[in-house]
């Protein structure tokens, strides 16, 4: 767990009654039981709503729907036999650093919701897939440290309690997205 010290800010791990264990007292006036090194975790995330097709271009998905994206891929662009990528996809998202999920989300439904009609209307069709995509890496080097501080009570957040886990949709994206015909896929790396 830890080796005994006697430094005086310290997290301290150990001990604890269970009430205590999301937000553990600095311990200022008693030398600490155990005290365990903090491993610092960096999370890049992004979330996109994307659409694809085997035959639609990216280019006849944006003026179908009359949004432009973002991103774009071009079937075949990368070997022709077999098909890499597979599909023509295009992509309209939220890349900020330093939001979480919900509000990467809320910001690209913010972005399609006035095409929710024709998107539709696309994916009616049968040429088309679409869907909201979550991408969250940990260990990325560009990614978002945990943020551990001190609250005024004395109270510190335990390491592992990144503020970019989690996540909610809110009912109005979940309307959204069955109403478009959309899916939800959420992938993670580290």
């Amino acid at each position: 767990m830890g080796t005994p010290h006697a430094g005086a800010d310290h997290l301290i791990i150990g001990r604890e009654p269970l009430r205590h264990r999301r937000a553990t007292r600095l311990r200022r006036s008693h030398p600490p039981v155990h005290v365990r090194s903090v491993l610092v975790v960096r999370i890049k995330q992004y979330v996109y709503f994307g659409i694809s097709s085997e035959v639609l271009t990216a280019e006849k998905i944006a003026e179908r729907i009359g949004l432009e994206p973002d991103k774009t891929m071009v079937r075949a662009s990368r070997t022709e036999d077999p098909p890499r990528p597979r599909r023509h996809k295009w992509e309209a998202g939220s890349y900020e650093p330093g939001l979480d999920i919900s509000d990467h989300v809320s910001r690209v439904i913010a972005r399609v919701e006035p095409a929710r009609d024709a998107m539709r209307a696309l994916v009616d069709d049968g040429d088309v897939q679409a869907w909201l995509q979550f991408v969250r890496t940990f260990g990325a080097d560009d990614g978002e440290e945990e943020i551990i501080e001190e609250t005024p009570e004395g109270l510190v957040k335990l390491s592992g309690q990144h503020q970019l886990l989690g996540w909610h949709l809110h009912r109005n994206v979940l309307t959204f997205l069955h109403d478009v015909g959309a899916e939800i896929d959420a992938d993670e790396y580290g």
